[in-house]
């Protein structure tokens, strides 16, 4: 990830989630022959939360509650495991074992993970709209997004970029109806009890949820069958990543294509991390493709400058004396400091391989020719 959130730890919304958390552990207190009471929540505000809500709500955290009643001493004290250990986003990021599955869940009680599969997508999905009382109370998830780009904006000037590709705007707080959508980063189609945890949710770019993330798992590796480390969207850790392109020395530079590009990553003590990170959001395509589209862009907006600037001086009676070498030079130390803000990070990497390989005049001098510039 190029930048990391900051997780809003006192939204009333998180509400939600100690309810969830609330239910399943009176669940997994049932005993055989009970049945669900209200009674045995703990909280006022789960109870209220829970009487207001529809009665087909109701009846399902009653099924579920008599299906616990029915499992062993052992099982449910996995499952209070698993509801600890699941919503540890950072700790399950980090390699901690033990998380718990559907699939784990279903080999103790066949149905029960359907059930509680069902009840998560609908916490997440409807348990906030019951009542208009209750969004007044602990707001909408549109509300949680405002005051979220919000008070991620004072800390973060590159909060409108999608902090997965580095690439793609997010919208802001000033939108009236619309917000980006929360990637559940640990499925929800796979780890129980955490659909709701806003540690596990991260506004993501439309091209990251939908064109590569999907519902991949980001701590295990489907096709090698092991656990693997990932970035943790709400770290405090200083992590930065720095990224070096090398262009293929057969490359022909009007005509570029992917295979000319390779793009190296870095990142202290995160090899795995990064691995992981390039494999869920596509990061080679989507970068390399990216310079494929932009570049030529890139290159006139610098001839064009460069020009101007030389035009002006000349104009004025004063010498010009840098070179389109020099200026280029310039501009790649600033942009290298502007972080992801308008693809900077990947302008600069771009421009300083070709500087390095001494084939930036090679590219440019046929655009400049185009445009009637000299350079």
């Amino acid at each position: 990830m190029f930048y990391f959130y900051k997780y809003l730890d006192k939204h009333p919304i998180n509400n939600l989630h100690n309810f969830y958390v609330e239910i399943i552990t009176v669940w997994c207190n049932a005993k055989n022959g009970t049945t669900y009471s209200n009674a045995l929540l703990t909280t006022a505000d789960c109870t209220e939360f829970v009487n207001k809500s529809p009665i087909d709500f109701k009846t399902t955290i009653s099924n579920i509650y008599l299906e616990f009643s029915n499992l062993t001493t052992i099982q449910k004290k996995r499952m209070v495991q698993g509801l600890n250990i699941n919503n540890d986003i950072e700790g399950l990021c980090g390699g901690k074992p033990n998380f718990l599955t559907f699939e784990e869940i279903k080999k103790m009680r066949k149905g029960l993970d359907s059930l509680l599969k069902d009840f998560g997508y609908y916490m997440y999905d409807n348990a906030i709209k019951f009542t208009a009382a209750f969004t007044d109370k602990y707001g909408s998830h549109k509300a949680h997004f405002d005051n979220f780009k919000k008070e991620n904006r004072k800390t973060n000037s590159m909060i409108g970029t999608c902090p997965f590709c580095g690439l793609n705007g997010l919208k802001t707080e000033y939108y009236k109806s619309k917000r980006d959508a929360y990637d559940h980063y640990l499925p929800k189609s796979k780890y129980a009890f955490n659909s709701i945890n806003f540690k596990n949710l991260a506004p993501i770019c439309d091209t990251c949820n939908e064109g590569y993330k999907g519902a991949k798992d980001p701590i295990f590796d489907k096709k090698k069958k092991k656990r693997q480390r990932a970035f943790y969207p709400y770290s405090t850790a200083n992590d930065k990543i720095q990224i070096d392109i090398t262009l293929s020395k057969t490359c022909n530079l009007l005509k570029p294509k992917i295979k000319d590009l390779a793009v190296a990553y870095s990142c202290l003590g995160k090899k795995s991390e990064i691995n992981t990170w390039k494999d869920l959001f596509g990061i080679d395509e989507q970068l390399t493709t990216k310079i494929l589209d932009k570049q030529k862009d890139w290159f006139e907006n610098l001839i064009i400058n460069y020009s101007s600037l030389k035009e002006e001086a000349l104009a004025a009676g004063d010498p010009f004396t840098v070179s389109f070498r020099t200026y280029v030079k310039s501009k790649i130390k600033v942009y290298k400091t502007r972080g992801i803000s308008d693809m900077y990070f990947l302008k600069g990497a771009y421009l300083d391989e070709l500087q390095r390989t001494g084939r930036m005049l090679q590219y440019c001098q046929p655009i400049a020719n185009k445009l009637k510039k000299i350079i």
